[in-house]
């Protein structure tokens, strides 16, 4: 470091050359580097407006707090305030670091350095209404108008996923249901949703299911779910956070948790090395240790909460989905209205049960499928000069109990309720809007009509849904 401010000072070309490496790693996507070599310049006078927000934006990035944020905007000027990349790394620090209250002061100061520019108000008043109870935060976002309601949606949506479930109850809320509003309907039917392998945000996909139930988060890392409570709890729109730490698995027993290079694919199942290379994981799972845990099965993690018994579970826990729906084998026959699993098509770990297995399991115990979001890749030959299609490697499917089956059950209006507060979480008001219709329904339950109704009016205030709105069919092509 030394050497190269030496160099600075004495030879101008200098400047030029460590300009160009700091564009040239920027552009290769190695932005910490670049901006420690921005760093260097800063303090001879030679770090112009790129500098700058290299510098600003990796303070953000390796902010510890709120008062890190807080100097690190201090000491910007107002044009770099108001740049998008200096707005997108306040949103990633909003997701990643506790404190909502906190947070929203940093967005106000960076809104007032900027001196409004960049939609930075809205901005500021989204990550504002956060740091509010529920309910206040419900009706202050209500109140505003509705381009602005929608402003605000799109900025939760599109940047800060943990303010999605504060959307999804601003509109649940403004809808009028059989019970006040859709939103108080829901809440009241008394539903529970469990989140197994929840590293990041829980139900992250589904905001709806936090904004109106009790959402148990469950994962064998500790620190992820102390860092999940500390995140989320005080965050307005999350109606009651859950997190626990705990290995699920068929049974209690000692068993051997791999950890792997990318924490996120560390299983109770050791990693197939021969697949995982086909599928250009073979780095990111690599096994770089291995814990000891002791594994429980769900009904022993739920029993101490003393909740309901829970009517979603979704499952992503690399390659042990089925055996932990064999050690819930009542929960998932008798209570379970929904299940949402992640299933390989090939086997990614050792023993691990793939898709059909999974998918018989589910079937033969009363369940449909009616969502499956796919992913693909190449496979790993090394020749990516020539062309090829993906090909499946793994899978995200939406189980839910069928009509026939549901309806078999006799179930009381507060599962009805729950059955459609899942089906419009996904989008699939057409589901729900059957069960409401069906005659057994309509007859029995007379709050079924008005319920419908608010159901179509949230229906038609949701953005495009999947490209399939107002289609009837939709088939994929080879």
């Amino acid at each position: 470091m030394r050497f190269f401010m030496a160099e600075v000072v004495l030879d101008p070309r200098a400047v030029k050359g460590l300009s160009r490496l700091a564009d040239d790693l920027d552009a290769v996507g190695q932005r910490c580097a670049a901006a420690r070599v921005s760093r260097w310049l800063q303090p001879l006078g030679n770090a112009g407006p790129a500098a700058e927000l290299r510098i600003l934006t990796f303070r953000l990035a390796k902010a510890d707090g709120w008062d890190a944020i807080g100097r690190a905007i201090e000491a910007i000027s107002p044009s770099a305030a108001a740049e998008p990349v200096t707005v997108e790394a306040l949103w990633s620090a909003y997701e990643r670091l506790p404190g909502a209250a906190a947070a929203a002061a940093a967005w106000r100061q960076l809104a007032e350095r900027a001196g409004g520019a960049g939609g930075l108000a809205l901005a500021a008043e989204c990550v504002g209404l956060g740091a509010l109870p529920t309910d206040a935060a419900i009706a202050a976002w209500n109140a505003r108008p509705e381009s602005d309601r929608r402003a605000l949606g799109i900025l939760a949506l599109r940047h800060a996923p943990g303010l999605r479930p504060l959307a999804e109850a601003a509109l649940a809320g403004s809808v009028a249901g059989p019970d006040g509003s859709v939103l108080d309907s829901m809440r009241s039917a008394g539903m529970v949703a469990v989140d197994i392998g929840a590293r990041g945000l829980p139900l992250g996909d589904v905001p709806l299911l936090p904004a109106v139930a009790t959402v148990v988060g469950i994962d064998a890392d500790e620190a992820a779910m102390a860092r999940l409570d500390a995140a989320y709890r005080a965050v307005a729109g999350w109606h009651d956070l859950r997190p626990v730490a705990a290995a699920v698995g068929e049974r209690t027993e000692r068993r051997q948790l791999y950890l792997t290079r990318q924490p996120g694919l560390a299983s109770l199942l050791p990693p197939d090395p021969e697949t995982a290379n086909l599928l250009g994981l073979g780095d990111a799972i690599a096994v770089t240790g291995t814990l000891p845990v002791e594994t429980v099965p769900l009904d022993a993690v739920l029993r101490p909460l003393g909740l309901p018994h829970p009517s979603h579970v979704k499952l992503d826990t690399q390659g042990t989905e089925l055996e932990i729906l064999r050690g819930a084998e009542p929960l998932v026959r008798d209570q379970l209205l929904s299940v949402q699993v992640e299933a390989e098509f090939r086997p990614i770990y050792r023993g691990q049960a793939l898709f059909g297995d999974i998918d018989r399991f589910l079937v033969d115990r009363g369940f449909e499928a009616v969502l499956l979001r796919r992913s693909l890749r190449r496979l790993g030959t090394g020749d990516r000069e020539v062309p090829s299609r993906l090909e499946l490697c793994w899978c995200h499917a939406l189980y839910m109990r069928s009509l026939r089956d549901f309806l078999a059950r006799r179930p009381d209006w507060p599962a009805i309720v729950r059955y459609c507060t899942v089906a419009m979480a996904y989008r699939l008001s057409d589901r729900a809007l059957l069960l409401l219709g069906h005659p057994a329904v309509a007859s029995a339950h007379p709050a079924a009509h008005s319920f419908a109704e608010g159901l179509r009016a949230l229906a038609r205030q949701w953005p495009d849904v999947g490209g399939s709105q107002g289609r009837e069919i939709s088939k994929d092509g080879w």
